[in-house]
């Protein structure tokens, strides 16, 4: 998994990377995806590598392409095309809503935050 320890941080931190291509927010929306609710904890760098490069880097050309070629593509159609650019990106972190609360840490030993 994301390979983050309770009481440790990873170097370089982490932060939200959205599943979803944030600027065709109305492209979603008129599929009726509500972006903001899958986004994954991803480490800092791992997300800079996906958008590093030409307007957003391969994570957008990604979607962009998918979308022109699949403007018609339904709900189902769009979440399998996530699902398979998670995997060849490699993305391993768990999918949360944005702006939620971060995940509380576990005290060694003791089950409780």
């Amino acid at each position: 998994m994301l390979g983050v320890v309770a009481g440790a941080q990873p170097a370089g931190g982490l932060r939200d990377g959205a599943a979803f291509r944030g600027r065709k927010r109305k492209w979603f929306e008129g599929k009726r995806i509500e972006i903001d609710k899958y986004t994954l904890l991803l480490l800092v760098e791992k997300h800079r590598s996906i958008h590093r490069g030409t307007n957003g880097g391969p994570w957008n050309a990604a979607w962009n392409k998918f979308i022109q070629e699949n403007d018609d593509a339904v709900p189902e159609e769009i979440f399998r095309y996530a699902g398979q650019l998670i995997y060849e990106f490699e993305l391993l972190g768990p999918v949360m809503s944005y702006r939620r609360q971060q995940p509380q840490q576990i005290s060694p030993g003791t089950g409780v935050p």
